[in-house]
């Protein structure tokens, strides 16, 4: 066990150390001393001034690591579909091309599960993996899930350890069938880490804090199979207590009310309508707030004063605040590995209170941000 007397600590922990990376990492203390330990057994830091300890199976990950050419493939639902615009933002700012599949009106079990089951010779990965008409699995270095439905998705225990990826081929109800959320991601991460143990996975919270269920069990998700995870619901700046006290229109069936709108409904939008005409998606209600629920798109006639973009089909559009948040906040979870250095040595890379990770020689960095304690890399 390693101990360091300073509260603030800048560090990275990465949880497969014992069998992927047996090198070395560097850890840059807040009075920029630099601090080299061995990888063989990284899996327990305490911190002296308040004596945390760091545990890889009770911390979550944060980052994924991307490699040179490598693509991202995004799944989700209404939230990630490509008419909000945050996909191709994302892609312009980390220049790391996105395979978005996501589809408005669709969960874990339709949209991500039930297009891997159905793999064969034709399509190995299944059709999720089709782009372009071909198998696009090993350009893959990423997969994002954006399916955030307010329900539990953590199996119990025993159903997690006795449930492999080929008890699920042959009860694909379990995985793909209706309500089957928790089943559905299991089944996903299992199958996506038997085809490639080194395919990295990146979980999103709900872009609010305000469903909590799917919140709290996709953490604990995230934490059980050792896959990252992004706090859109703790980093885009949203609380519980921040109101405003009219808002222009609401969902038709929920009863209009004066002081509990969410501040987060300036920043959400209608996408439809019910059978009795009524326009819905713009809020919800979850323990008595009234909160956003769709978030704003882009689009080509309302100027939102955050500037514009080209969508993927050319077009310039504006793009709303809450769009570009939602792509720099889930950009910073991406990590894309330097270049190497004429004589292999990344050590000269070093900077104030920026964190590297030496491997094979090459650099892993944060772009500059502090990683702090209650934070893990992968």
């Amino acid at each position: 066990m390693i101990t360091f007397k300073r509260y603030f600590i800048t560090i990275a922990m990465v949880a497969a150390l014992q069998t992927a990376w047996a090198q070395q990492v560097m850890l840059h203390l807040a009075d920029n001393q630099v601090a080299e330990i061995s990888m063989a057994r990284l899996d327990s830091i305490t911190f002296a001034a308040e004596g945390d300890s760091l545990m890889s199976s009770s911390v979550l990950n944060n980052y994924i690591f991307l490699q040179q050419g490598q693509k991202i493939l995004l799944t989700g639902a209404s939230f990630a579909a490509p008419n909000n615009g945050w996909d191709k933002l994302m892609q312009d700012m980390t220049g790391i091309e996105v395979i978005t599949k996501a589809q408005g009106s669709t969960n874990i079990m339709t949209n991500v599960a039930a297009r891997i089951l159905d793999a064969n010779s034709a399509k190995p990965h299944g059709s999720l993996f089709i782009s372009s008409n071909r198998d696009v699995f090993d350009e893959v270095g990423a997969v994002i899930i954006f399916h955030s439905h307010n329900y539990d998705v953590l199996l119990p225990e025993k159903d997690y350890q006795s449930r492999s990826v080929a008890w699920y081929k042959s009860h694909k109800e379990e995985a793909a069938g209706e309500n089957q959320h928790a089943g559905a991601f299991d089944y996903v991460i299992k199958q996506l880490k038997e085809w490639n143990p080194n395919i990295q996975i990146l979980i999103c919270s709900h872009w609010l804090p305000s469903r909590t269920t799917y919140n709290e069990s996709s953490r604990m998700l995230a934490l059980r199979h050792n896959v990252a995870y992004c706090a859109l619901d703790k980093k885009l700046g949203f609380t519980a207590d921040e109101f405003v006290r009219t808002i222009t229109g609401t969902d038709g069936r929920i009863e209009p009310t004066e002081d509990n709108y969410n501040r987060s409904v300036l920043h959400s939008q209608f996408v439809g309508v019910n059978a009795l005409g009524n326009p819905i998606g713009k809020t919800e209600r979850i323990g008595g707030i009234t909160w956003g629920w769709h978030p704003t798109t882009v689009n080509d006639s309302i100027n939102y004063g955050c500037g514009t973009m080209t969508s993927r089909d050319g077009k310039t559009v504006y793009v709303p605040w809450i769009q570009k948040a939602i792509a720099s906040t889930i950009a910073k979870s991406i990590i894309k590995t330097a270049q190497r250095d004429k004589d292999g040595n990344s050590r000269k890379f070093i900077q104030n209170k920026h964190l590297y990770i030496i491997h094979d020689g090459k650099t892993y960095s944060i772009d500059g941000k502090e990683i702090m304690k209650n934070e893990v890399m992968n």
